[in-house]
């Protein structure tokens, strides 16, 4: 059951990106390139600011977010721990060094204690990361952050709706292919006050080329996938035909020569069409996650999601210290279980040594990788799918 890779896309995005296949000269930002645009309105409208940018990923809107506010060698960002290298990355690309914050004792978000702890004279900016779309307390890092002159970045790539992340002086957005919407490969920043970089270069084609191939094998690969599927999705995965989410390179810290690119016209018309979805992503996001919440075995319910709000959670967070053992068992009734994050810098292969974290420094943050998995709440779940994995953990 494919219930997180890809979540939002079906046989629509794969004729989409065959109709762009056919015509390559439109796939940058030349004369007849307009979805980039079309999609920073459009965004804008949702968020309900004034001004959007785009660029081909989340993790390059962060780049640029940092940059903007003059952050560099010298300088330390803070970074909550559980968290994904490519955050790490965008900060290290700019010179700073990522100072790591720990997670709440029962949550999935920045603690604000710890936060405070972790400041020094060379403190310039905050990442603040909204977990599985659960808002962190950015009143009162926003409060902290007034007292010691710091930017305050919203990592949002795990949600979009009215308002989120509009409240500090900058936030990401992601479009990845397992977030709120998918164009494979894509992002936005929102800035309070200034603009980002301007120049920089167009994704390769080569690149685009290969992000395009995704929704076309993943949808006759998932469709066929008793069959010729399950072969099809490994060989171009293996060939290479399709893109990685994460580059072996940037698991060790380095730059992948294509790093930061605007975002391709090819790709931002597959956002533009799932932009217009939106509504009803969000709404059955919640129904599935209220269904969890209302539904699961007491040994998982958690106060963490708020019981007076309806949670718009890219994924079901679930803790247990049978983790390994409950998805073993999921697996083989053929529901693949999530596992955001098994790592304080995930993924697990990530090169730890070069990411700057301090083995210990983060206690709550370590114990979670050990106990944290997710439940799928995209289009593809129903209410009987998703009572099918909750009998799953019994």
């Amino acid at each position: 059951m494919f219930t997180f890779f890809s979540p939002n896309s079906n046989y629509k995005d794969a004729f989409r990106a065959l109709k762009f296949l056919l015509l390559p000269w439109n796939w940058g930002s030349c004369k007849n390139g307009k979805y980039a645009e079309l999609v920073e309105k459009k965004l804008a409208g949702i968020l309900g600011v004034d001004r959007i940018y785009c660029f081909d990923s989340g993790r390059t809107a962060l780049h640029e977010a940092i940059n903007a506010f003059g952050v560099g060698e010298g300088d330390e960002v803070l970074v909550q721990a559980f968290t994904c290298v490519v955050v790490t990355n965008s900060v290290k690309y700019t010179g700073a060094k990522p100072i790591y914050v720990d997670t709440e004792k029962d949550g999935y978000n920045m603690d604000v204690e710890d936060l405070k702890k972790k400041i020094t004279p060379r403190t310039r900016a905050v990442i603040v990361q909204h977990t599985f779309g659960i808002p962190a307390d950015i009143e009162k890092i926003m409060e902290i952050a007034k007292e010691h002159d710091l930017k305050v970045i919203e990592d949002c790539a795990h949600g979009i709706w009215k308002g989120f992340g509009t409240r500090s002086d900058a936030a990401i957005y992601s479009f990845g292919v397992e977030k709120a919407i998918s164009s494979v490969r894509g992002g936005a920043l929102y800035l309070k006050k200034g603009k980002p970089d301007s120049s920089l270069p167009h994704l390769p084609y080569k690149i685009i080329l290969k992000h395009l191939l995704h929704p076309i094998f993943f949808s006759i690969g998932k469709t066929f996938y008793r069959t010729f599927g399950k072969a099809l999705l490994y060989f171009s995965k293996k060939t290479g035909l399709t893109a990685l989410i994460i580059e072996p390179k940037e698991k060790k810290g380095k730059r992948v020569k294509w790093f930061p690119a605007k975002f391709s016209n090819a790709l931002a018309y597959l956002a533009y069409k799932q932009l217009h979805l939106l509504p009803e992503f969000n709404k059955h996001r919640q129904k599935i996650s209220l269904y969890y919440r209302e539904n699961l075995p007491e040994k998982y319910k958690q106060t963490v999601i708020d019981d007076e709000k309806q949670p718009t959670l890219l994924r079901y967070p679930v803790r247990s210290k049978d983790r390994d053992k409950i998805m073993r068992r999921a697996k083989k009734s053929g529901v693949f279980l999530g596992n955001w994050y098994d790592c304080v810098v995930a993924p697990k292969d990530t090169k730890m040594e070069e990411m700057n974290y301090i083995a210990g420094s983060c206690p709550n943050a370590e114990k979670l990788t050990g106990e944290i998995f997710n439940l799928p709440t995209g289009r593809e779940v129903s209410v009987n799918l998703a009572q099918k994995i909750i009998n799953l953990l019994e």
